[in-house]
Protein backbone atom coordinates (compact mmCIF):
# COMPACT_ATOMS: atom_id res chain seq x y z
CA UNK A 1 0.00 0.00 0.00
CA UNK A 2 1.06 3.65 -1.04
CA UNK A 3 0.26 6.42 1.69
CA UNK A 4 0.72 9.94 0.38
CA UNK A 5 0.19 12.29 3.18
CA UNK A 6 -1.33 15.50 0.53
CA UNK A 7 -3.82 13.42 -0.82
CA UNK A 8 -7.36 14.00 0.69
CA UNK A 9 -9.47 11.76 2.38
CA UNK A 10 -12.18 12.22 -0.49
CA UNK A 11 -9.07 11.88 -2.63
CA UNK A 12 -7.92 9.18 -1.21
CA UNK A 13 -12.09 7.58 -0.86
CA UNK A 14 -12.27 8.40 -4.95
CA UNK A 15 -8.57 6.74 -5.33
CA UNK A 16 -9.99 3.42 -3.76
CA UNK A 17 -12.99 3.21 -5.25
CA UNK A 18 -11.25 3.53 -8.93
CA UNK A 19 -8.92 0.70 -8.47
CA UNK A 20 -12.17 -1.76 -7.59
CA UNK A 21 -12.32 -1.33 -11.63
CA UNK A 22 -9.40 -3.55 -11.71
CA UNK A 23 -10.62 -6.13 -8.72
CA UNK A 24 -9.00 -9.57 -9.28
CA UNK A 25 -11.88 -11.43 -7.72
CA UNK A 26 -13.67 -10.05 -11.19
CA UNK A 27 -11.70 -12.18 -13.26
CA UNK A 28 -13.20 -14.16 -16.49
CA UNK A 29 -13.25 -17.38 -15.84
CA UNK A 30 -11.59 -18.44 -18.75
CA UNK A 31 -8.94 -16.02 -19.00
CA UNK A 32 -6.94 -14.27 -15.63
CA UNK A 33 -6.27 -11.67 -18.18
CA UNK A 34 -9.77 -10.75 -18.54
CA UNK A 35 -12.25 -8.74 -15.77
CA UNK A 36 -15.53 -9.13 -16.25
CA UNK A 37 -16.47 -5.13 -15.39
CA UNK A 38 -20.00 -3.91 -15.53
CA UNK A 39 -19.66 -0.47 -16.00
CA UNK A 40 -23.10 0.12 -13.69
CA UNK A 41 -21.55 -1.04 -10.71
CA UNK A 42 -19.76 2.02 -10.30
CA UNK A 43 -20.69 5.88 -9.99
CA UNK A 44 -21.48 7.94 -12.93
CA UNK A 45 -18.02 9.45 -13.25
CA UNK A 46 -15.77 6.69 -13.62
CA UNK A 47 -18.22 4.86 -16.17
CA UNK A 48 -16.19 6.94 -18.58
CA UNK A 49 -12.62 5.35 -17.50
CA UNK A 50 -14.83 1.78 -17.97
CA UNK A 51 -16.04 2.58 -21.28
CA UNK A 52 -12.52 3.77 -22.29
CA UNK A 53 -10.89 1.03 -21.06
CA UNK A 54 -13.19 -1.49 -22.78
CA UNK A 55 -12.60 0.28 -25.91
CA UNK A 56 -8.93 -0.20 -25.60
CA UNK A 57 -9.35 -3.74 -25.43
CA UNK A 58 -10.89 -3.92 -28.39
CA UNK A 59 -8.27 -1.94 -30.22
CA UNK A 60 -5.43 -4.21 -31.59
CA UNK A 61 -3.08 -1.63 -31.79
CA UNK A 62 -2.98 -0.74 -27.99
Amino acid sequence: MITIKTISNLEGLNLLCLNCIFDQSQRNRHSSHILEVDEMDFPKHYQEIIRKLQRAVLNEQI
